[in-house]
């Protein structure tokens, strides 16, 4: 496959952006201190990357939001916590490497889709950035190692606050609903990390960490088939 310039520069961007960004916190919103603070630095965007139809501009677009997940937790899962490239686990880490040289090497993923990301948390590093950041809570996952399930939902800019979930996608947000600490097995905790504004210098990145119990408490909005927006 002939590469595209244009989303070359753009996975490039994403990757760059990933390395200086914080971690979202649910205790301080660091979207809303970066809009009061004056504009530093240009805007890369926009880019007029290769899409002859719709489904293939979503397609890149999903993959470079999953890119800056990944990356992200690159950046804050470090030595022996660290994420590995098996579990980056989704056809869009394929397009990746078809058209960016620094992923060539990487192995092809071939298997069934249970989510974007899949990281088994053996020693507890994310679960307490997680708890440290305000989406779980101390006592109950404290030393625990779940499972996490991490469906990333992209977008260029944040003017449309609607994201789509597959009926599949649907039926597993509720099927790994209200996850408990196991003495027995291993949890498994659905989240969905939604990020935005992928043409700008800072990208935004927000969590929605058990999306099942946030419709059932009416903070997000579901309409079928099933688009979803925060309320």
């Amino acid at each position: 496959m002939k590469a595209d310039a244009e989303f070359v520069r753009l996975l490039d961007h994403i990757m760059s952006a990933a390395a200086r960004a914080q971690f979202p916190s649910q205790i301080m919103d660091m979207s809303n201190i970066r809009n009061a603070l004056p504009d530093i630095g240009k805007s890369p965007g926009p880019f007029k990357f290769l899409a002859p139809t719709n489904f293939v501009r979503d397609c890149k677009v999903g993959a470079a939001g999953e890119l800056f997940v990944f990356c992200l937790l690159e950046s804050v899962l470090r030595g022996k916590d660290k994420i590995y490239t098996g579990d980056w686990r989704s056809n869009m880490r394929n397009l990746v490497k078809q058209h960016h040289p620094q992923f060539k090497d990487w192995p092809d993923w071939t298997e069934r889709e249970t989510a974007d990301i899949v990281f088994p948390d053996e020693h507890g590093a994310l679960t307490y950035l997680l708890i440290q950041n305000g989406y779980l809570d101390y006592n109950l996952w404290y030393n625990q190692r779940p499972e996490y399930l991490i469906e990333v939902k992209s977008s260029l800019s944040d003017k449309n606050k609607e994201f789509y979930l597959s009926s599949d996608q649907y039926r597993r947000m509720q099927e790994y609903s209200t996850p408990l600490p196991s003495s027995t097995q291993r949890p498994k905790i659905y989240m969905i990390a939604r990020v935005s504004n992928l043409q700008e210098r800072d990208i935004d990145m927000r969590i929605y960490m058990d999306p099942e119990t946030l419709r059932k408490n009416n903070k997000l909005r579901f309409r079928q088939v099933w688009a979803v927006e925060e309320v």
